[in-house]
């Protein structure tokens, strides 16, 4: 059974890998690739992304996938608003409003839908504006959404033989190669990084012969696992100060190989953006 982690602060760029993995085959519950397979798909998914990815390394550390990248920064300009409300982006029940220009025309625990003003930039005094600000600032509040995933019913376990093979690794940029070609059919790398040179860096691998045999999953694991991937899902998209409040199983489905599960999830969300609007008459 092979776990994959993806490694960095943006969520669209965890989003957007995690995505390519998949579809180049790497993902929860997948066989393990070989480190040609893995070294040719790093290689492909920088290409297939050359104007947001500068680097990436898949990583083989025991059963798990540790993916590694560096963001290619294109620097733009912001535009600076001159006046602008904060509207929110979803509907949902607000939970934590920040500002710090505007005025909130919203409360806590206000049910809220998309496109209503949460901060106005708009300012009053009796019932006539008084001066026009660009609001800043957050409002999160609870969104909810319901999603699906598949869970296999079967998995697979490994157990170290005890016998290993030692390797050395030369990276280059992105590329990945071995000087030995690996001398065990199934094996777990281990990677402990000798010394650099230039823009070459040298690894000692250690490939641990390993055992596989497949097992079943109980129906109570497999709701677990199901939780688990919907907590992966939405946690590559959480921002600061976002987070999962709750979720529910709503429907589950026995298939031959599968069960497919229906899950309910409730997301603290920051569901605010500025939004221009046009100068208002002022009155004297």
């Amino acid at each position: 059974m092979i776990d994959v982690t993806v490694v960095h602060s943006s969520k669209e760029i965890r989003f957007l890998v995690t995505k390519a993995l998949e579809d180049h085959g790497i993902q929860r519950f997948t066989f393990r690739k070989s480190f040609q397979e893995l070294t040719q798909i790093q290689q492909q998914i920088l290409d297939e992304y050359p104007d947001m990815l500068e680097w990436l390394q898949i990583e083989s550390v025991g059963m798990r996938y540790i993916v590694r990248i560096e963001q290619r920064i294109v620097h733009t300009p912001e535009e600076k608003l001159e006046r602008c409300h904060l509207v929110a982006t979803k509907s949902g029940i607000v939970k934590k409003i920040f500002y710090s220009a505007g005025e909130a025309q919203v409360a806590v625990d206000d049910f809220v839908k998309e496109g209503d003003i949460l901060v106005g930039g708009i300012l009053k005094h009796q019932d006539r504006v008084t001066d026009e600000v660009c609001a800043s600032g957050s409002v999160f509040a609870e969104v909810w959404y319901t999603t699906h995933v598949t869970i296999s019913k079967t998995y697979e376990s490994y157990q170290e033989t005890g016998k290993r093979r030692w390797n050395l690794m030369v990276r280059y940029g992105s590329v990945n190669h071995l000087v030995f070609r690996p001398r065990v059919q199934e094996f777990v790398n281990e990677i402990k990084h000798l010394f650099s040179f230039g823009k070459y860096d040298f690894s000692w691998v250690i490939q641990k012969e390993v055992t596989k045999e497949v097992k079943n999953y109980s129906e109570e694991e497999m709701l677990q696992k199901a939780l688990e991937l919907v907590d992966e899902k939405f946690h590559m998209q959480l921002q600061e100060g976002e987070e999962i409040l709750y979720k529910k199983v709503l429907k589950k489905t026995q298939n031959d190989s599968t069960m497919d599960v229906e899950v309910f999830v409730a997301v603290l969300e920051n569901i605010s953006k500025q939004e221009e609007f046009p100068e208002q008459k002022k009155e004297g």
